[in-house]
């Protein structure tokens, strides 16, 4: 039984990330794609990084802007923060969230941060290193936050 809350719990983090691209919907081509942008060309792209009809909050910080995003007709959202060092290099981590109404993941998924790490590390796959960590955000969600940097060489 927790095996399939666990899975279900990964399967909705990556319906809602697929479901959320404007351009592109496999999420290890998503990371390839920003560890391979510098700053600039991030942001440049972040204001068209979810779908037209998502609403979008963006927020400039030294290190990159981040992007937040929300389907209103499904009360799903995700993050992505790329963490920038400097303009001229990719980003060192890349801080990626998918979050729910609170209410609508199964009760104990705070205590599934590991079996969602490790899926997350199986579909990303073993260029980068991946660990979770369960978010709630007061009043309205909660979801799972992913840390991803490149692997160790």
């Amino acid at each position: 039984m927790k095996a399939k809350i666990r899975r279900l719990l990964l399967l909705s983090l990556l319906a809602v990330w697929s479901g959320a691209f404007a351009a592109e919907t496999n999420l290890p081509r998503i990371v390839d794609r920003i560890f391979a942008m510098k700053k600039a060309q991030w942001e440049a792209y972040a204001p068209r990084f979810a779908r037209p009809e998502w609403k979008v909050r963006l927020r400039k910080t030294s290190s990159g802007t981040g992007v937040v995003a929300s389907d209103p007709s499904t009360s799903m959202g995700i993050s992505i923060q790329p963490i920038y060092l400097d303009d001229k290099n990719p980003p060192a981590k890349l801080v990626v969230g998918s979050f729910q109404a609170v209410g609508r993941l199964p009760a104990n998924a705070a205590s599934s941060e590991k079996e969602v790490e490790r899926a997350a590390q199986r579909v990303i796959g073993g260029r980068y290193s991946v660990s979770a960590r369960y978010v709630k955000m007061p009043p309205s969600w909660e979801g799972f936050e992913l840390t991803v940097t490149r692997a160790a060489r």
